[in-house]
């Protein structure tokens, strides 16, 4: 696939995470899971624990170096590809620390695609984009701020 635009990014911003913040989401998580024992909700505990678990594995590990490829058939994030068929609209946030493409996706799992603009012009790819795409403002989803406000 020949792509208009491509480029390495990663796949989420990592921040670093101290000794303490993985005592306070492993005691915030035990309590909430004593809660639920307490309210007869053993399965609630457990999800919790292994939910919270996996977070804490997840923010230990560095993020991985991906692809991200724009051409005529769609936009392509490592092995996949969306056409554009299946997209409807994109937004271009220049105001963020590091410009960001977000496209909606209309997928229960991955509801939206976003990806950093590293060393890509944004306005060639709004240009671009606009050949296939609307561009609309995409508001950030409640899991995005959530995520952002807990430090994820």
């Amino acid at each position: 696939m020949d792509n208009a635009f491509e480029w390495d990014t990663t796949e989420y911003e990592h921040r670093e995470r101290n000794r303490e913040w993985f005592w306070a989401m492993g005691i915030l998580a035990g309590a909430v899971a004593l809660t639920a024992v307490f309210f007869d909700n053993i399965l609630l505990a457990i999800v919790i624990l292994v939910g919270v678990f996996t977070l804490m594995l997840l923010s230990s590990r560095p993020p991985q170096i991906i692809r991200v490829g724009v051409s005529s058939r769609g936009i392509r994030i490592k092995n996949d590809l969306y056409p554009y068929s299946s997209l409807k609209t994109f937004w271009i946030d220049e105001d963020a620390p590091e410009p960001t493409l977000t496209v909606p996706t209309g997928k229960f799992l991955v509801p939206h695609i976003r990806v950093n603009l590293e060393g890509v012009d944004p306005l060639a790819l709004q240009k671009y984009l606009l050949r296939y795409l609307r561009e609309e403002y995409q508001e950030p989803t409640l899991s995005e701020i959530l995520v952002h406000y807990l430090g994820f």
